[in-house]
């Protein structure tokens, strides 16, 4: 989840993406859009282009022309939280730092809404639809708690994978749970960090 798999942002700015593009709907009117979280402490004109990079490049491998959404996004913070800085050109890299959570949105182009659509009811970027509202923390671990041994997966098993991991850090399992959720982890993802990033997922 990190700014230096593969792409150079070309800024010194310390920043963390917290959640990879993604496809959601805002406001009264439903705006379809692909959206991208990242925070920083600088303003939003320096890590617009971080944003705008990571959208595109995930459209291209979606095989959806670049032409679908908007070039200027709309900006929003959300709130303030501490991160570890993940651009490998800035001087603070793997610092901890406070930031403000910049959620930029790109609306999707009315006559190209139709390359988002659902396939066979699979929500999710990688199928190529809007997502649903995700399972709360007690909803995902009520549904693991009812399903038999080892055939939990997806959100119940991220909801279980924590509330274990509760027995050996000192964790609030569902907050680890919600930052998973947002930085789009799986179970397994979760069960490679270390106390330390388990500990800053309570704060995404």
């Amino acid at each position: 989840m990190s700014g230096s798999s593969g792409i150079t942002f070309g800024t010194t700015a310390a920043y963390a993406i917290i959640r990879l593009p993604y496809l959601d709907r805002i406001g009264f009117a439903d705006i379809p859009v692909v959206g991208v979280s990242i925070v920083s402490p600088v303003d939003t004109g320096t890590i617009t282009p971080i944003a705008r990079q990571l959208v595109f490049r995930k459209l291209a491998e979606c095989g959806v022309p670049f032409q679908a959404v908007k070039l200027v996004p709309t900006v929003g913070r959300s709130r303030r939280t501490r991160f570890k800085d993940e651009n490998e050109s800035s001087k603070t890299l793997g610092k901890n730092k406070m930031g403000d959570v910049l959620d930029y949105h790109f609306e999707i182009e009315r006559e190209y809404v139709h390359l988002f659509q659902a396939k066979e009811g699979h929500c999710s970027f990688r199928g190529m639809g809007f997502p649903e509202k995700p399972l709360t923390y007690e909803q995902a671990l009520q549904k693991a708690d009812a399903t038999a041994a080892g055939k939990c997966d997806g959100l119940a098993l991220l909801a279980q994978t924590c509330a274990t991991l509760d027995l050996v850090h000192a964790i609030n399992p569902k907050l680890v749970y919600e930052g998973a959720v947002n930085r789009g982890l799986t179970a397994s993802d979760v069960r490679r960090l270390g106390p330390v990033e388990l500990g800053n997922l309570m704060f995404v």
